[in-house]
């Protein structure tokens, strides 16, 4: 499974790289990304990440989003704390709360970036609990989960991406790309894309547009000097742990597994 191979196998590349001071900061501004996000499960959200340096080499993230799903309301808030060296590597802590309108969903990680050429690494391992509360029943299921990322950039402005996610003892892949399509010298754009696949879930995907507020730079530069990826993510803090397929499972929640 992917919490015990590759997931800790990555963050643990990351731990062995010398956290020292760069020569660049870890974030090189305040600066904030906006993304209009829709797809599927009935998804339509907004995501607003607001990046900050605390020092030379460590910078703090608060990402926000509202919007809709299948299941009704949806809402999400995660903070990042880390250390990065914009030449070489990312390391840091991260914490996240979705709620579903009916499941709410509390992680805690680890996560790990390794910056190489044209190449980003990033992976998270951690503790999730998921809560299910409808019609009088409840659970509450806790477990590791992970994830695995790894992106290259053919171009500057280009990032294709392949990702792999293990929460609940599920298993999903998945396959993206975003471009930004132009920027100025206040504020740059991209559009995104992506599909996944989850075990016993089936196939999702995703299209928007994300708004950059920290000048003129590629897309590459943004990812590794202002704003880490957010911890705002609806397509893995999902109602499987609840709904096995069984009568009684629908049965239990209606609204979630019927």
């Amino acid at each position: 499974m992917l919490k015990k191979s590759i997931v800790p196998l990555l963050i643990a590349g990351a731990l062995s790289t010398s956290v020292t001071v760069g020569a660049e900061p870890a974030v090189d501004a305040i600066n904030a990304k906006a993304s209009l996000i829709v797809g599927s499960d009935e998804v339509s959200l907004v995501d607003v990440n607001l990046t900050l340096p605390v020092t030379h080499a460590i910078g703090a993230q608060v990402d926000i989003a509202s919007g809709n799903h299948e299941l009704g309301n949806v809402s999400a808030v995660s903070g990042h704390l880390f250390w990065r060296d914009p030449s070489s590597a990312l390391l840091g802590v991260i914490a996240s709360w979705h709620s579903f309108e009916l499941i709410d969903n509390r992680r805690i990680a680890l996560q790990g970036e390794k910056f190489l050429n044209d190449i980003t690494l990033r992976a998270i391992a951690g503790y999730e609990s998921s809560k299910a509360e409808e019609a009088g029943h409840s659970d509450t299921i806790e477990d590791a989960y992970g994830k695995f990322k790894a992106t290259w950039y053919p171009q500057n402005n280009l990032a294709l991406y392949t990702k792999l996610n293990q929460h609940h003892e599920r298993t999903g892949g998945g396959i993206g790309a975003e471009w930004q399509a132009g920027y100025s010298a206040n504020i740059g754009y991209s559009l995104f894309a992506e599909l996944d696949h989850t075990e016993g879930e089936g196939n999702r995907g995703l299209v928007g547009i994300r708004f950059y507020f920290d000048g003129g730079k590629s897309l590459i530069q943004r990812h590794r000097s202002a704003d880490p990826d957010s911890g705002n993510d609806f397509w893995n803090n999902n109602t499987s742990p609840m709904c096995d397929g069984s009568a009684a499972s629908r049965a239990f929640y209606p609204g979630i597994c019927g």
